[in-house]
C-alpha cells in the first residue's frame, strides 16, 4: 500500500499533478504537512497553494524513494522513508538541482478502507563533502 501510494505521488509530482497528489492527503483538521523552510500547512486548500508555488519554479526531472521502515498500529500507518528529487528551473535547461530528503509520513485509515496522508514531516539530508 505505502510503496502504491509513493509511486503515484511520485508520478503526480513529475506530472505536475496537483489534483492528483492532494487526493493522498486527508481532510479532516488533523492534516500536517512541515518541512524545515516556510510554515507548517494544515489544510489541503494551502496544500494546493504550496505545490503550485513549487510547480511555478521548478520541474521535476527524476524523483526516487526508498522506504526505510513501516509501523502499523490498527488504523495508523507511520513510515520512514528518503526521497531524491532532481529540479530544475523551467527557463534552464542546463542546470538540475539534486533534494534528498528523509521523510516521516502518517497515514489514517479512513471509512475502514482508503489510507490518506494525515502528517507529513520533510527535512533535507545535507550532503557529505570529501
Amino acid at each position: 500500500m505505502v510503496n502504491l501510494h509513493f509511486s503515484q505521488i511520485a508520478a503526480s509530482y513529475k506530472n505536475k499533478n496537483i489534483k492528483e497528489l492532494i487526493s493522498h492527503y486527508t481532510e479532516d483538521t488533523g492534516l500536517l504537512f512541515w518541512n524545515d523552510i516556510g510554515r507548517p500547512i494544515t489544510n489541503r486548500q494551502e496544500l494546493a497553494l504550496w505545490y503550485e508555488e513549487l510547480f511555478s519554479q521548478y520541474d521535476v526531472v527524476s524523483i526516487n524513494f526508498q522506504i526505510n521502515q513501516v509501523y502499523r498500529c490498527e488504523d495508523v500507518l507511520a513510515t520512514a522513508s528518503q526521497w531524491k528529487i532532481t529540479l530544475k528551473r523551467p527557463d534552464d535547461n542546463s542546470l538540475s538541482e539534486e533534494l534528498s530528503l528523509r521523510t516521516t509520513h502518517i497515514f489514517k485509515r479512513q471509512n475502514n478502507s482508503h489510507w490518506l496522508i494525515c502528517h507529513l514531516h520533510a527535512s533535507p539530508v545535507p550532503s557529505v563533502s570529501t
